[in-house]
């Protein structure tokens, strides 16, 4: 659009594309990846994942533990005393002590695995579990051996109320006397149960749950009770999740409400479990199909197996599960990368290469998860995972990813890409503001406008050419911006503005609207004017992408960066066929948004933005190319003896084009033009150049050419049947001439003058060539002897020219001169004379040469054209002023005459045209009259 020059560049783009590569990956893979260190919601790296419906059976003496995988921590637990148990962390290993339980075996069962036995061990703190015993204490600390450990944490029975709890409890309405043990909670159907050692049991309203949890410290244990409560309820439920649909809500243990709404298109359903007690609420996705007996505590608790994009959660387990998660995090990064890469204008071999490279690194980081992640190849069996705590080795495997995509990147060839670059040529600017305003006052030089306005755009220059000139900023507390406004007398006919109600406040804008359009989208290739006004004078700008500030936008607005009150900007736009034919990465739709701010002369620019929308037509192209003009003016001359020339045609569209003597079809054209063919290829008239060699050109005559083009170059194959071509020829003439002539050049005689400079008239006349003569002459005129200059800037056109008749007034002083003279006609036909002369001037009155009597009148003769009176006033004798003196006929000539009258005296003055005279007492001659 607007461009002035284009150049081509290689570009590699490694160090941009690796920044956002990286930061994308990280970003993206690390949010959502299966890595989480607690397993919840998408599942974790540590191996939380790697299970779906799996159990771990710990059976001896009626006591059971379940285990959700060989390497967490128990999940729920019974064990006599119907104690809960939650899932615990477990990295320090300095609290550990083994103890033997003989013959005491772990019977483990998981989704895809065959049983083994695996030896259990006590946890420091902790008391032998034995038969019919129970389990007290706590512990965060594994064993470092292949062992499974287990935690009481925050106690949701068997604790005693101390005495300041029970003074707590009882603010609350809780009454629990100091000592009391509490041995298990259980929900109850309006809140919860405290199951106290003595038997007794204890009511707490629902209202009262949060704030005893708090108070005791169990928030979180009653949370899974709740939990807990809705897993045994929706176990002993009948029928599937479809059947909740349209049944509006139902209770599950009393505790729970449960309600579900069918995903349309799919047999899924959102199910919410809310609960009545404690307002906790969460929605979960489940197949319609799953019975509610089936809803596992994967579930409720919220841990998943691996969430893949789009794909939502699969159950895969393991290393394969670990792979495929990295595999499709670098898919979604891979497609990110194209969306981005497209929109930024990146070549599409470097985008493609950078997608690569981000599926590859998700690959590796799935690999390295799958050995070192918690339940990997090495950590499963050695425990290494037990042995490094940190951060650093949680993301070790995101570093592996980026890294191996950054390498992938750069070992990838990129190739050559080509990028169009605009180079702009704008009048020097003064900076913005005023605050150097005063150096022009420095006294060490005079202050002019001009080095007044050199120093700041908001610098005046007062009392001009008075002597006592200031240079001052003016209006230094301005701090409001322009105020843009659109500007309807520069807007393409049948177009109009309209307010666009989209734009969000601060920003404002219009749309720009065809109205011979049904959808207002203006015709793609045709020229678009339109226009701003502002308050005061401001330069602005215009981009094509929102920017934060003024200085960060590309193009000035109209391409000029004066300040002034009314800006107007043509451009013309490609159809979005067009551009997704030769970009298809920059998935055109036709609709543009233009970014304008301005900034006045103290700097103030806009925050906000005002923003032109509009849309170019879609659909297809059935308009054929037009020529919009050419180098060389249909319908000129051209050079005699010229047999052919170079001519450039400028088309609206990218096309190829034809040229022939013979009107005819495109096809059966006999000579082609080279054509700018791509849509960025628009050169700053926003016209596509097309330029060939037209020959067999002949004098005398006109010479005629036909041109037709065809548009859409990029289809190619079976698509050609979709591309325009002229029906009607371009009629392009050429006329031929002959020799253009100099037939007459003047002056050529000596030049008189009678002051310092004599007036030189130069003439010439030319005949033939273009028009019986019709030209442009130039000339030089230098002293006789002079050497002239070889420069050509020693031409000066002619004052009267472009006829067959050319003029120029000289003043020059007394020399010999000559003048060289150029002619050149409309067709290049070019004729060359010279000229030479004398100048001489006159410095001294007219001198009275002869005098006599002829025929009864005195005569007198004088040396140059002069004007003559006498006087016979023997007192005043030559003192009278020669205008007052009687006249001597035949004026502005060399011959005088006067009455001859016997013993007169005459007192005779003559003066030439230039008022030479003799002194005022002094006569050209006294003559007296005697026989």
């Amino acid at each position: 659009m607007m461009k002035n020059k284009k150049a081509r560049q290689t570009i590699a783009g490694f160090e941009i594309i690796t920044l956002v590569l990286a930061i994308i990956s990280f970003v993206v893979i690390i949010s959502g990846g299966v890595s989480g260190e607690n397993g919840g919601g998408g599942g974790g790296g540590d191996g939380n994942s790697d299970f779906v419906e799996g159990k771990i059976g710990i059976e001896r003496g009626g006591a059971k533990i379940f285990f959700p995988n060989d390497e967490n921590l128990p999940v729920y637990s019974s064990i006599d005393g119907g104690r809960t148990w939650s899932e615990s962390y477990w990295y320090n290993r300095n609290n550990m002590k083994e103890f033997a339980l003989q013959d005491d075996k772990i019977e483990r069962t998981l989704l895809g695995r065959r049983p083994s036995v695996v030896r259990l061990r006590e946890v420091r703190g902790a008391k032998t579990m034995r038969e019919g015993g129970g389990v007290s204490g706590a512990s965060s600390s594994p064993n470092p051996a292949r062992g499974i450990n287990f935690q009481q944490p925050e106690p949701i029975g068997g604790f005693k109320v101390t005495e300041t709890m029970a003074g707590r409890l009882e603010e609350i309405g809780v009454e629990l006397d100091a000592g009391a043990e509490i041995e298990k909670i259980v929900p109850g159907d309006k809140g919860l149960i405290l199951k106290l050692k003595s038997g007794e049991s204890v009511e707490i309203d629902g209202e009262k749950i949060k704030e005893f949890g708090r108070i005791t410290g169990t928030s979180n244990s009653i949370t899974n009770a709740y939990r807990n409560a809705l897993y045994e309820g929706l176990k002993g439920g009948k029928g599937t999740v479809g059947e909740l649909i349209g049944e509006g809500t139902r209770d599950i243990g009393g505790v729970w409400e449960v309600s579900s709404e069918s995903i349309k298109g799919t047999d899924m359903a959102k199910v919410t479990f809310k609960n009545k007690i404690t307002g906790d609420e969460f929605t979960k996705e489940l197949s319609t199909k799953m019975r509610l007996s089936q809803i596992s505590s994967i579930e409720i608790t919220g841990q998943a197996a691996p969430k893949l994009p789009l794909l939502g959660e699969i159950p895969v387990m393991g290393g394969l599960g670990y792979i495929l998660e990295g595999l499709a995090w670098g898919l979604g990064v891979a497609g990110l990368i194209q969306l981005i890469g497209g929109l930024a204008g990146m070549e599409s071999k470097a985008i493609n290469s950078a997608s690569i490279a981000a599926i590859i690194g998700g690959g590796v980081k799935g690999a390295v998860s799958a050995i070192i992640g918690k339940g990997g190849l090495i950590t499963k069996d050695l425990g290494l995972a037990m042995k490094t705590k940190g951060l650093w080795w949680k993301y070790t495997p995101h570093a592996a990813g980026i890294v191996a995509a950054i390498i992938v990147f750069g070992l990838m060839d990129q190739g050559e890409s080509k990028k169009v670059v605009n180079f702009k040529c704008n009048p020097w600017e003064a900076p913005t503001g005023g605050s150097d305003c005063e150096k022009c006052n420095d006294g060490l030089y005079p202050c002019t406008e001009y080095r007044c306005k050199s120093l700041g755009q908001a610098c005046e220059l007062l009392n001009p050419g008075t002597g006592e000139e200031a240079c001052v900023w003016v209006n230094p507390k301005d701090v409001n911006s322009p105020i843009i406004e659109t500007w309807d007398k520069v807007l393409t006919k049948d177009h109009k503005y309209d307010p666009n109600t989209a734009i969000r406040p601060p920003d404002r804008g219009v749309k720009i609207l065809y109205e011979k359009s049904n959808d207002g989208c203006i015709k793609a290739f045709t020229p678009l004017s339109f226009g701003i006004t502002l308050n005061e004078p401001a330069q602005c700008k215009i981009d094509y992408n929102r920017t934060a500030k003024y200085e960060d936008m590309n193009y000035y607005f109209g391409g000029s960066n004066i300040y002034k009150y009314n800006h107007t900007q043509v451009m013309r736009l490609p159809g979005p066929d067009a551009v997704n034919a030769e970009a298809p990465e920059l998935k055109n739709d036709g609709n543009y948004n233009l970014y304008v701010r301005c900034q006045d002369a103290n700097g103030n620019s806009n925050d906000d933005l005002f923003v032109f929308s509009f849309c170019v037509e879609r659909g297809p192209d059935v308009t054929p190319p037009k020529i919009e003009g050419t180098s060389i003016s249909n319908g000129m001359p051209i050079q005699y003896g010229l047999n052919q020339t170079k001519l450039e045609v400028y088309v609206n569209e990218p096309s190829e084009c034809k040229w022939s003597k013979t009107d005819q079809d495109y096809e059966a054209m006999e000579h082609s033009f080279d054509c700018a063919s791509h849509v960025y290829e628009m050169n700053n008239l926003m016209l596509y150049k097309c330029e060939g060699i037209l020959t067999d050109l002949e004098d005398r005559k006109d010479n005629v050419f036909y041109f037709r083009c065809k548009d859409q170059p990029w289809l190619t194959g079976e698509k050609q049947v979709d591309r325009n071509v002229n029906v009607e020829s371009y009629k392009f003439i050429l006329k031929g001439t002959q020799p253009l002539n100099i037939v007459n050049v003047k002056p050529n005689e000596t030049i008189t003058g009678y002051s310092t400079l004599a007036t030189v008239n130069l003439e010439v006349e030319t005949e033939a060539g273009y028009n019986l003569g019709d030209s442009w002459c130039s000339y030089y005129c230098i002293s006789v002897g002079e050497e002239a200059s070889v420069s050509e800037d020693r031409w000066i056109q002619m004052f009267e020219t472009g006829t067959n008749i050319h003029k120029q007034r000289l003043d020059l002083p007394a020399d010999e001169y000559i003048c060289e003279f150029q002619c050149v006609d409309l067709g290049g036909n070019a004729a060359y004379s010279n000229t030479t002369f004398k100048v001489e001037i006159d410095e001294e009155a007219p001198k009275v040469v002869r005098v006599y009597q002829d025929s009864g009148k005195l005569k007198i003769i004088t040396d140059e054209k002069s004007i003559c009176s006498y006087s016979t006033n023997k007192e005043k004798e030559c003192s009278f002023d020669i205008d007052e003196g009687t006249n001597m006929p035949y004026a502005n000539s060399k011959e005088h005459f006067a009455d001859w009258e016997e013993g007169k005296t005459y007192y005779v003055k003559c003066k030439d045209s230039n008022e030479r005279q003799p002194l005022p007492n002094e006569c050209s001659i006294v003559v007296r009259a005697e026989s």
